[in-house]
C-alpha cells in the first residue's frame, strides 16, 4: 500500500463507508440510512493516529502474519490545513480537521438519533462531520485525528486524492526483528520514490537486536 501511494503521488481520501473496520461501517449505516436528513452527504475521510512509539500501535497497521514491516507516513496539522484552504477555493465542499472522540456504543446511537433528525440544511456538512470524529470506546488507543472532505450532492466517487507533495515530512519502517525485510522495505520504498532523506527505520526493537 505505501507503494502504491508514493507511485501514485497522493493518498486516497476515501467514503467511511468503504472502510474496513465493519463498525465504521456500521455507524454510518446508523448516520445515512433512508430516513436519515444527512444521507445526501458525501464524505471522505483519512485517518492518523497521534501516537508514534507504541508497539501496540504498529502491530494494529501490520498486515497479520505477515513478516512485512508496516510504514508510517509522517505529516503535521498545519499541512493538512493548508491542504484543506487551497481546496475549498477551488472544490465545492467543506474540510474538517479534528481528533476523534470515543464514546460508549449506547451514547453513539443516542446521538446518531439526534443527528439523523435534522439540521439546518446550511449545517449538514458541519453535523455529518462531527458524527464522523465518533467512535467505540474500545478503540481509544488509536487516539486518531481525521481530516474530512464533506459534500452535498448525488454523485459518490471511490476516492478524493490527497496529493503527498509538501504534505509528508517522514516515512518509517516499523519495527522489525529481521534486518533482511527491514532492507528490503527500504529499497523497495526507494524504488517506488520515497525521498532518501525523508525515510527512516523504527529503532522500537533496537535493544533486541544487541549482541
Amino acid at each position: 500500500m505505501a507503494e502504491q501511494t508514493l507511485r501514485g503521488g497522493a493518498f486516497w481520501m476515501r467514503p467511511p463507508q468503504s472502510w474496513d473496520d465493519p463498525y465504521e461501517r456500521w455507524w454510518c449505516n446508523e448516520l445515512f440510512r433512508a430516513d436519515s436528513k444527512l444521507r445526501k452527504t458525501k464524505a471522505y475521510g483519512i485517518c492518523w493516529t497521534s501516537r508514534s512509539r507504541d508497539e501496540p500501535i504498529w502491530r494494529i497497521y501490520t498486515t497479520p502474519g505477515s513478516a512485512e514491516p508496516a510504514i508510517r507516513f509522517k505529516t503535521t496539522a498545519g499541512k493538512l490545513i493548508a491542504w484543506a484552504n487551497a481546496e475549498v477555493q477551488t472544490h465545492h465542499g467543506k474540510a474538517f480537521l479534528g481528533r476523534v472522540r470515543y464514546w460508549p456504543e449506547e451514547k453513539l446511537l443516542d446521538e446518531a438519533k439526534t443527528l439523523r433528525a435534522g439540521p439546518a440544511t446550511a449545517q449538514v456538512a458541519r453535523v455529518a462531520a462531527r458524527a464522523l470524529h465518533l467512535k467505540r470506546r474500545q478503540f481509544k488507543l488509536e487516539a486518531e485525528t481525521r481530516l474530512l472532505w464533506i459534500e452535498t450532492n448525488n454523485v459518490q466517487v471511490d476516492h478524493r486524492n490527497l496529493p503527498l507533495e509538501g504534505l509528508v515530512d517522514q516515512i518509517m519502517i516499523g519495527p522489525t526483528t529481521d534486518p533482511m525485510k527491514r532492507a528490503e522495505a527500504r529499497r523497495r520504498l526507494l524504488d517506488a520514490g520515497a525521498p532518501m532523506a525523508s525515510l527512516k527505520s523504527s529503532l522500537l526493537y533496537h535493544k533486541l537486536l544487541e549482541p
